[in-house]
């Protein structure tokens, strides 16, 4: 497990998820799969790219990865 600011697409492992909450108040939660990202790319980078279902606002979002249990 890595802290949020160091983590990458490539340190998450399938059973991971990462867990966006928008202002609006929408929360989902997507798996590595849906992320479509270069495994290089840090986690907290994703932010701006990611867009509300809800309400349509891009970058308007909070990131938390949830680690699955070990």
């Amino acid at each position: 497990m890595r802290a949020f600011f160091d983590a990458r697409i490539e340190h998450l492992t399938i059973a991971d998820r990462v867990r966006i909450d928008c202002q609006c108040g929408r929360t989902t939660v997507i798996a590595v799969q849906g992320l479509c990202q270069p495994g290089h790319r840090l986690i907290r980078d994703l932010k701006p790219l990611l867009r509300c279902e809800n309400c349509g606002e891009r970058g308007k979002v909070e990131l938390t990865i949830v680690w699955a249990e070990p």
